[in-house]
């Protein structure tokens, strides 16, 4: 029931699915159920199914047809959670993992459940992000990811089919630019504050740091970890990891908590651009674009999906391989 996991059911709300939802159990279940009845008060009446069931109890997942994980990202909650589910669900179900950094074989309780087990990964708000990650493993059948794309078509997204080896590739390619920038502030040629000035006025409409305190930097630290695990050059990340994970043993996990990069709420800062500003915007570009070229390399997806998908990702009005 974390921000992600409620906008996931609250998504699906609204398409006419018999909703369970299997919440946390610390939960105040009559709050979050008083809380789904006004949200399903504003939905079309024609498309939503009354009274969806929430529990702290797995076996409210029990006759399920699709189940989508949202736990924290932590391998041991989610291994727990899909042990469990095991010995409650039917063979016939698909069960998926929005895991945004741990690959979907690591989690798959066993064999038997394989391939109808995959990845399912959302990004967030869901209600502006239009692309989902189906990230498969090399036992997950073809019925399956045809399933799910049928099934995210019919509730409004477009998918990108990715094997484990390339998935997340619009995290990993956020992750370059991410470096990058730590590197360029940590060389002290600009601020933290500088550098989120000139993203916004010459790259992206989100900031990098200001990005990273939404996000959770408690998350984004595993996030990196995972994802650099099989990197060659792993080690020229480790500098923007170590301050991370610094931050967080001194409890600054971001804007959840009051203090990341920034203080929350933020004051409005009268920042001057440096006069490098231009030199480092470029920079940063171009290692957005070499990125973009390298993971679309490996990806083996189409060109023009690739590109729809970084478009959406970073809210740009073009994406890397179009003029």
């Amino acid at each position: 029931e974390g921000k992600m996991g409620t906008s996931i059911f609250y998504h699906f709300l609204g398409h006419g699915f018999e909703m369970r939802w299997l919440v946390s159990e610390m939960a105040d279940v009559e709050k979050i159920h008083r809380q789904v009845v006004r949200k399903s008060a504003r939905i079309d009446s024609g498309r939503f199914i009354a009274n969806p069931e929430i529990s702290v109890h797995p076996e409210i997942l029990s006759g399920c047809d699709l189940v989508i994980e949202a736990t924290p990202e932590e391998i041991g909650l989610k291994k727990k959670l899909f042990l469990t589910l095991d010995q409650i669900l039917e063979q016939n179900v698909i069960i998926t993992s929005n895991s945004s950094s741990i690959q979907p074989s690591s989690l798959c309780p066993s064999m038997n459940r394989a391939p109808k087990f995959c990845g399912l990964h959302f990004f967030y708000p869901l209600n502006i992000k239009q692309f989902t990650e189906i990230i498969t493993t090399n036992h997950t059948s073809t019925e399956t990811c045809n399933t799910l794309e049928s099934f995210l078509e019919r509730t409004g997204f477009l998918s990108l089919l990715l094997q484990e080896k390339q998935s997340f590739i619009l995290n990993k390619i956020l992750l370059e630019v991410q470096n990058e920038a730590w590197h360029i502030v940590n060389s002290g040629q600009c601020t933290f504050f500088e550098l989120d000035k000139i993203v916004t006025e010459h790259l992206f409409p989100s900031a990098i740091f200001s990005m990273i305190d939404h996000i959770g930097i408690d998350i984004l630290s595993v996030s990196i970890k995972n994802y650099i695990a099989s990197y060659p050059n792993r080690n020229y990340y480790l500098g923007f990891v170590d301050v991370l994970d610094q931050m967080v043993s001194q409890g600054q996990i971001g804007k959840k908590c009051g203090l990341g990069f920034y203080s929350w709420p933020q004051t409005y800062l009268e920042i001057s651009l440096p006069s490098n500003s231009d030199q480092i915007a470029e920079h940063l570009k171009q290692t957005w674009f070499s990125a973009c070229k390298r993971f679309a390399a490996v990806s083996h997806l189409p060109l023009a999906d690739l590109n729809d998908a970084i478009r959406d990702y970073f809210e740009m009005l073009k994406g890397p391989f179009e003029n």
